[in-house]
């Protein structure tokens, strides 16, 4: 896949919002997420996207081949933040899936809608470490 396309995929909403105020998600263990399902949509495009004021998320090319999604531009206290994630984290799998396209990763995010737990694994700094989210 061509820069240029890994560019066009950027998926951002149009919006200007503030990073958010209230808590959607709080560490109840090392990597294990308690999440307020209906926070996060409050802080979600409809369209799947996320205000640039709380992170750009940007598919990861290697090879050719797609082999997730990586983080940036992640706000303290935004809700990428409260959900654990830092400035240039990969997510490598969700539920032992390899978000490998742009249309694996939105089938992904189908997923939060109705899971109650999701598995999550994510490269940092070269360590892959796996990030639970239990949803409520």
């Amino acid at each position: 896949m061509k820069r240029t396309v890994a560019v066009s995929l950027l998926l951002l909403a149009t919006s200007a919002e503030a990073a958010p105020t209230a808590t959607c998600a709080v560490e109840t263990a090392p990597r294990t997420f308690a999440v307020d399902r209906a926070c996060v949509w409050t802080h979600i495009d409809v369209r799947g996207g996320l205000p640039p004021t709380l992170g750009k998320i940007v598919p990861e090319v290697r090879e050719s081949r797609m082999v997730g999604f990586r983080f940036f531009a992640i706000r303290p206290g935004s809700l990428l933040a409260q959900l654990g994630f830092q400035n240039g984290d990969l997510i490598r799998e969700v539920d032992g899936i390899v978000p490998a396209s742009p249309e694996v990763g939105l089938e992904l995010y189908e997923r939060f809608k109705t899971r109650r737990k999701l598995t999550v694994s994510v490269e940092r700094k070269g360590n892959v470490a796996l990030h639970v989210y239990r949803l409520r």
